[in-house]
């Protein structure tokens, strides 16, 4: 649990330097977000919890994340990822994810939830989509051998206002 001040602002990209950049003079970082001004004081809570963490039986677990900011903006966000691994016959390991967060009030572009890259919706960059309501999901399916994993994976997520979840178009993508 956290209280927190808040004073937020734009940044500008001050730097391209990276190793791949080095390589290819193409390699360039995105531009950050315009962020809108902020003076917030506000609560955050992250619950979180599992049981069992093997690749020898089944693995659950949850992260409950809420925030609540007065000041500038006055909003509050929840969100709730959840995952769920089991041992699957011939030495294989199967996997969902499923996610979604909410956000009451309204939040500034920078509090927006941003989905894209490997750790919320793969094959896609980073921040591809936003807005203040959410939902993902990710199936796997990958060998148990140590050392070397390769996972066969489908990924879906959508963003945007909660009341346009049933006709906004997710993002999808499966690979290996």
């Amino acid at each position: 649990w956290k209280v927190f001040v808040e004073w937020q602002r734009a940044a500008s990209k001050e730097t391209d330097v990276s190793f791949p950049h080095l390589l290819h003079s193409d390699h360039l970082f995105r531009e950050n977000i315009t962020a809108a001004p902020a003076r917030d004081v506000g609560t955050a809570l992250v619950v979180r919890g599992s049981r069992g963490v093997s690749t020898h039986g089944v693995t659950v677990g949850a992260e409950l994340a809420m925030d609540a900011h007065l000041g500038t903006f006055e909003y509050a966000r929840v969100g709730l990822p959840t995952r769920l691994t089991t041992p699957l016959p011939y030495r294989l390991l199967g996997a969902l994810e499923l996610a979604a967060g909410t956000t009451g009030g309204a939040a500034p572009v920078q509090r927006l939830w941003y989905l894209g890259g490997p750790a919320t919706l793969r094959g896609y960059p980073g921040g591809v989509i936003a807005g203040p309501d959410y939902w993902r999901g990710r199936l796997e399916l990958a060998n148990a051998f140590p050392g070397a994993r390769i996972a066969l994976f489908g990924d879906a997520a959508w963003a945007g206002r909660g009341t346009a979840i049933t006709t906004g178009r997710p993002l999808a993508a499966v690979g290996i």
